[in-house]
């Protein structure tokens, strides 16, 4: 073929194969099955209009996007997972996914497809078509819940149900059969009908299926049977199929064994109802919609006064039974019943043939006949007459009770459930709490949170029976939040027909406090004594340490290197005397020398000191009574007082604020002193002195005056000020007391017992420049030997002659061995065997022109029981320097 013949052959087929393409996409896009094209990515390359049609797209809107984006979400991770297997594997048969129509609706389709390759075998693309299944689908599951509600309906008909095949041998049965029979499902299925149910491989006499099977149009047959022991109506229904061909028989049997049984019973029983109705025993009453008395009983009979029912029979309700008093009430319970067909536990009024008028609870039921319709109704009339009047005395009786409970002078409580279901006038006004928001609560709820466990554990204990102490307290938090104690004694009761918890309880609230007072006042006393003994063995090494450093410092020249080393020892000492100082303070065993004095005039006097000492931050008034009364105190001590207080006071506002000290005359009534056990009433002098510091809390205040007790910094204090002032106080015989709370700063009140005395001026001892010295002869009686030599050697120094003595035995001895004069005895109060002051008292005897000075580190109050201060007498308080020792004997010895 030359070249223009190739040229005509290969246009040929070129048109050939545009015209089979148009062919085919004509095809393509004509064919009513949706077809759709994904490339390597699963990507939409290509689909036709059946496709675009059944989700409702563009073909803009399709191409080139992800196949999966037309899934739900479930069957996308379905997709992304089974796509590489459809490339590898080439094609996919039956696979179905949920798709997205555009406007939101589903479609259920199965996929078939194969891949597209190159004659190399590379993949060039897939070729999908998807059928609609969506109604299949839908058709499928109605089928199966038709089967399966076809199956519950069966299994759920009450009574024995087969199906059979038109031989009778069972093709299913429900478990009314299995439970009938006592066979399961497997041992039925199978088996002959006739076999299961009556035992025999022949028909009964009149046998239901022998009816059905000749009857004319295969019509459903009822029989009663004698059936599996008991009598049973039998349906055999016919399942006919095409051509009236018998394809099924439904076989159920109904158990009217009982019903059989009841029809026999039911004459029995109407003749025991008309027995019980004349028996009840109460009035009871047929009534007519019409108010007619239809019939009665022999009750009714009887009570009311009459012969026999018919007096009754026929008359009218409302005039014939009830008294004028109840008959408008009775006339409108008559219309109610009407439309509510019932009446519950009236109360009304009857009146016998012969006048007498019965209380009566009246009930009302209405009978209906087999079409519920109403007939009439059955009216009863419990006599009530005599509860009536045991109620009335019963409430008379409860009145007096709840007379006597509620205006009780203590708590009456019932707890059931550990709930409040009943609380008495005391209760509430004692909580501040109206009844109305306490019933019903839990009484956990107003137990304070510490006391819970132990109430809810002898609750629980009490209820249970074991055994619980009888009384016992706690605390309760009324309506303010303020805490009370009170004491409960309790018992088990029965309460409304269920166990419960009688509770009985007492407001100790006070004796708790007088309690804490006497244990705080024994703790207090406890430890005062404890401190005191410290004190008095402390003050015993100082006097040692003090004498001994004077003596040694005196003794050094004034240029020797030595002198700064006693010097610091001295220092030391001094300030270990002043701490012991306090200590006794509090213990109230600090000698005193008490005056007559004004409060106001020490305040003032002590305020120009303070001004230096609180600082510029901190704002000092004061309110100072111009009448103030007079007081009986130590002016020392009262002016360590009020600069202990201002102190206090000052650390309590590190940032400033107001300090106010205030005297004032008050009187301490009984009410005031009945909650304070050491303060008797009486006229007293008030000493104020408050702050606007941080405050303290309960705990704080709890230990505020024990020795050694701070907030601050160990290195700040030595927590003895407040309770050097404490002793003070309770040494002058006054009293002191503190209000704070957090934030709002603290006032401290202390009250000195009034005098009515004029002030006493204090004298300044004059100064001298010498130690004084004498030649009289002094006997010098100590317990303790390094103190007594020290004593010996300071007087023996400045020339007096000393004689010694460990005790006042010694002492004695060396008084009735000596002839000559004993010019001043110098002794401790407190020694082993005989004191101080019995000493002096027996040598007085002997020697009344000797004088006496007596000395002590530690009173145990002996001072002021002895009387040496009140007679006053000399005294010199451990530890003493030699300097003061000389300067006092020769006071004491020049005194006339």
């Amino acid at each position: 073929m030359n070249e223009k013949g190739n040229h005509t052959a290969r246009k040929r087929a070129e048109e050939a194969l545009k015209a089979s393409e148009e062919r085919f996409r004509l095809l393509y896009e004509q064919t009513p099955i949706p077809y759709q094209s994904l490339d390597e990515d699963g990507r939409l390359i290509e689909v036709n209009q059946a496709w675009l049609n059944a989700l409702g797209y563009s073909r803009e809107e399709v191409i080139d996007r992800g196949f999966g984006e037309f899934l739900t979400p479930p069957f996308q991770e379905a997709f992304r997972q089974r796509f590489p297997k459809f490339k590898a594997e080439g094609e996919i048969r039956n696979l179905e996914f949920e798709m997205v129509r555009k406007d939101g609706t589903l479609l259920l389709v199965s996929y078939d497809g194969t891949i597209g390759r190159d004659p190399e075998g590379r993949f060039l693309q897939t070729h999908c078509i998807f059928r609609d299944i969506t109604a299949l689908k839908r058709v499928e599951e109605e089928g199966r819940l038709a089967r399966q509600e076809w199956e519950n309906i069966f299994q759920s008909i009450g009574h024995p149900a087969v199906v059979l095949d038109p031989d009778l041998v069972i093709l299913a049965a429900n478990r009314a059969a299995t439970a009938a029979t006592g066979r399961s499902v497997e041992a039925l299925l199978g088996k002959h009908c006739y076999e299961v149910f009556h035992g025999s491989d022949h028909p009964p006499q009149d046998c239901p299926f022998e009816k059905m099977l000749h009857s004319k149009h295969l019509e459903t047959v009822d029989m009663e049977m004698e059936v599996l022991n008991g009598t049973y109506m039998i349906s055999c229904t016919p399942v006919v199929g095409e051509g009236g061909r018998l394809e099924k028989i439904i076989h159920i049997a109904t158990d009217i064994t009982a019903s059989k049984r009841a029809e026999e019973a039911l004459e029995a029983e109407r003749f025991k109802l008309r027995e019980y109705f004349d028996n009840l025993p109460l009035c009871a009453y047929n009534i007519s919609f019409d108010g007619l008395i239809m019939d009665c009983n022999r009750v009714a009979v009887e009570t009311l006064g009459y012969k026999t029912k018919e007096d009754l029979i026929g008359k009218p309700l409302l005039t014939t039974l009830y008294a004028p008093s109840s008959q408008e009430k009775a006339r409108q319970l008559l219309e109610r019943w009407k439309r509510e067909r019932k009446i519950k536990n009236e109360e009304l009024q009857v009146v016998t043939k012969e006048g007498k008028v019965l209380d009566v609870l009246l009930n009302v039921d209405t009978i209906y006949d087999r079409e519920s319709k109403p007939l009439f109704s059955l009216s009863t009339h419990l006599d009530i007459t005599e509860r009536k009047r045991v109620e009335e005395a019963l409430a008379a009786s409860e009145e007096k009770y709840r007379l006597v409970v509620q205006n009780a002078s203590q708590g009456i409580v019932v707890l059931q459930d550990g709930r409040l279901k009943f609380i008495n006038a005391w209760a509430c006004e004692f909580m501040a709490y109206p009844e109305s928001e306490m019933f019903g609560k839990p009484f956990l709820s107003f137990v304070h949170p510490e006391d819970r466990g132990l109430v809810a554990e002898r609750y629980e204990k009490r209820l249970k029976g074991e055994p619980t102490p009888p009384v016992y307290s706690f605390r309760l938090v009324g309506r303010t939040g303020r805490s009370s104690w009170v004491e409960v004694s309790a018992a088990r009761v029965l309460w409304e027909g269920q166990p419960a918890a009688l509770a009985f309880l007492s407001d100790i609230t006070e004796r708790k406090r007088l309690e804490e007072q006497v244990l705080q006042l024994q703790k207090m006393e406890a430890v005062g004594r404890l401190a005191g003994g410290v004190a008095h063995d402390y003050n015993n090494f100082l006097q040692v340490i003090m004498g001994y450093g004077e003596m040694l410092e005196k003794g050094l020249p004034t240029d020797d290197p030595l002198r700064k080393y006693v010097a610091g020892i001295q220092k030391a000492a001094d300030r270990a005397a002043s701490l012991t100082q306090q200590l006794l303070a509090f213990s109230r065993r600090q000698a005193v020398m008490p005056v007559v004095l004004d409060l106001s005039r020490a305040v003032a006097e002590a305020g120009k000191m303070l001004r230096r000492l609180i600082g510029e931050d901190i704002e000092m008034t004061t309110e100072l009574a111009p009448d103030l009364g007079r007081v009986r105190a130590d002016m020392v001590q009262v002016e360590q007082m009020i600069m202990n207080l201002a102190l206090n006071a000052r650390d309590a506002m590190p940032q400033g604020g107001k300090l106010t000290l205030r005297t004032a005359n008050v009187v301490l009534d009984e009410a005031f002193t009945a909650s304070r056990l050491e303060v008797s009433p009486g006229p007293y002098v008030l000493l104020e002195v408050s702050d606007t510091g941080h405050g303290m809390d309960e705990s704080t205040l709890a230990h505020i005056f024990e020795p050694f007790f701070t907030t601050r910094e160990k290195s700040q204090g030595t927590g003895l000020g407040l309770s050097m002032v404490y002793g003070i106080v309770k040494q002058s015989g006054g009293h002191i007391e503190v209000e704070s709370a957090p934030g709002k700063g603290a006032t401290f009140k202390v009250y000195f017992p009034r005098i009515e005395e004029e002030e006493q001026q204090r004298k300044s001892a004059p100064a001298e420049t010498t130690l004084p010295g004498g030649t009289e002869t002094v006997l010098l009686v100590e317990d303790e030997p390094e103190i007594q030599g020290l004593i010996r050697e300071v007087l023996s120094a400045q020339g007096f002659s000393v004689l010694e003595a460990g005790n006042g035995e010694e002492a004695l001895k060396l008084s009735g061995e000596l002839p000559g004069p004993i010019h001043l005895l110098i002794t401790d109060v407190v020694m082993p065997g005989m004191s101080g002051r019995d000493l002096a008292q027996r040598l007085a005897a002997l020697r009344p022109d000797m004088k006496l000075l007596f000395m002590s580190g530690y009173t145990d109050d002996a001072i002021i029981r002895h009387g040496l201060l009140v007679e006053k007498l000399a005294f010199l308080q451990k530890p003493f320097r030699p300097e003061a020792l000389l300067r006092k004997v020769r006071e004491t010895l020049d005194a006339s």
